[in-house]
């Protein structure tokens, strides 16, 4: 096939307003079908795309003969209908994170495996041309082994125990946390220890500043803090060969190998770069990566090949999420 018959189940705001205005974008998808439980919310969809809508997403799966959905709402949502989906015997693209906690993505991995199915969750930042291209920088041979990261998400919020959190520091690691941590694995690889220092201040702004051991043998910072004006992303790596790469909010790519382009070795006397910047020019509705993540789901399924960030990346993500909360409520290191 060339194509992927999909449909998505949920029509709320991220999922009208940013994902589905990106798939007709998409040669790979085959937009068919929503459900909402809000009959005029599915309906303006369906409208706008000349799709059919329903109310029952089973009725939707049992009729459209699809070959995946997309399903956004809040993780409680993604956890739920994603195992019933799966045992219907159809591919899942979730939006992020895929549940409230770690064993419930652990429960999504085992239904896609009694399923034979493959799930994605959609932790874009992994998509995004930057980060891609921090990667590909990375695995050139001149950069040697990576020894350092260094990451930082800083946004306006939220700034609540949202989703069923227990505090308002698990509700930013739900909303905002998992993308860096995903992407910091992307990068780096498995994450064997973390190590928390936290502040909370007024109105739920909160911070904190993650130790990070890999399996490698690397070593990293993370630091994560809601109430900032503007939403501000940065990511750093350095090679053992004389490599160094780093990304600025997702578009801006700066690496430095030892010897530039003009011959200079760098140092404290100048510092040659080579620079990418995404401009204004981006294959997508909205915002970066949405189009990607999408795209890759799709080219995927059309191989028979499992897409990433899979169901079991997620799972290992939301391990993360809970390790670096338990050590900011004990003070100390969390093995994984």
């Amino acid at each position: 096939m060339d194509q992927i018959r999909l449909a998505f189940v949920g029509c709320g705001g991220h999922s009208s307003g940013s994902l589905q205005p990106n798939v007709p974008m998409i040669d790979e998808i085959d937009f068919v079908a929503v459900a909402d439980l809000d009959e005029s919310r599915g309906a303006k969809s369906a409208k706008r795309y000349g799709v059919k809508a329903y109310t029952d997403f089973k009725e939707m799966i049992n009729t459209e003969n699809l070959d995946a959905v997309a399903i956004v709402g809040p993780p409680e949502m993604h956890h739920q209908l994603g195992i019933e989906c799966l045992r219907m015997g159809v591919n899942v693209f979730l939006e992020k994170p895929p549940a409230v906690t770690a064993a419930g993505a652990e429960e999504l991995c085992a239904a896609a495996e009694e399923s034979g199915k493959a799930g994605m969750v959609a932790t874009m930042w992994r998509h995004d041309p930057a980060h891609k291209i921090m990667k590909q920088f990375m695995e050139d041979p001149e950069f040697g082994q990576p020894t350092f990261f260094e990451g930082h998400f800083i946004a306006p919020g939220p700034r609540s125990a949202i989703w069923g959190a227990e505090t308002a520091f698990m509700g930013y690691l739900l909303a905002q946390g998992v993308h860096i941590v995903d992407c910091t694995r992307f990068l780096m690889g498995d994450i064997t220890q973390v190590h928390t220092a936290a502040f909370e201040g007024e109105g739920g702004a909160v911070s904190m500043a993650v130790s990070l051991q890999f399996a490698s043998g690397a070593a990293g910072i993370m630091g994560l803090a809601a109430a900032a004006p503007v939403l501000q992303t940065r990511m750093l790596v350095v090679g053992d060969g004389g490599g160094m790469v780093e990304v600025y909010n997702g578009n801006h790519v700066r690496a430095s190998k030892k010897q530039s382009w003009c011959g200079t070795p760098g140092g404290y006397m100048d510092y040659p770069t080579l620079e990418w910047n995404q401009g204004w020019g981006q294959p997508g509705y909205r915002r970066i990566a949405y189009a990607e993540e999408l795209k890759h789901f799709a080219q995927c399924l059309i191989a028979g090949e499992q897409p990433h960030a899979s169901l079991e990346d997620s799972h290992q993500a939301m391990r993360v999420l809970e390790a670096i909360d338990e050590s900011r409520r004990t003070g100390k290191p969390v093995e994984l």
